[in-house]
């Protein structure tokens, strides 16, 4: 589907990275509660020529620094970034670190943050 522009996969539980091929021609891509999808997911995106991704929401993914570090530098066109927050959080929320949220935010401090509760 060329043509796909926005996919909201949130809360899927069976999603696995190597089923999303292509995906450098999304704008919008919601991955909320996607347990199984990790930094790879992050690659895949910024595949191709031009990425062309807009908003991600990674809230209850295994995001991790490198995962992060990915965005920032290979996805040039990013202006939203959902997570969610780390302390008190049953759900998984990600490897990532407070050092590889400042990083992110330093390359790019075009991105919105948002956190997700």
């Amino acid at each position: 589907m060329p043509s796909l522009r926005d996919l909201d996969l949130s809360w899927c539980i069976c999603l696995q990275p190597r089923m999303m091929p292509n995906l450098h021609r999304l704008h919008r891509l919601l991955l909320r509660g996607c347990e199984q999808v990790d930094d790879s997911v992050c690659t895949a995106l910024c595949e191709g020529p031009e990425p062309q991704l807009q908003e991600l929401d990674m809230a209850y993914t295994r995001l991790s620094d490198v995962g992060l570090r990915t965005l920032a530098v290979r996805c040039p066109v990013l202006r939203t970034l959902g997570l969610a927050q780390n302390k008190d959080n049953l759900w998984t929320t990600g490897n990532w670190t407070e050092a590889g949220l400042c990083e992110f935010t330093r390359l790019r401090p075009d991105v919105r943050l948002v956190a997700i509760c």
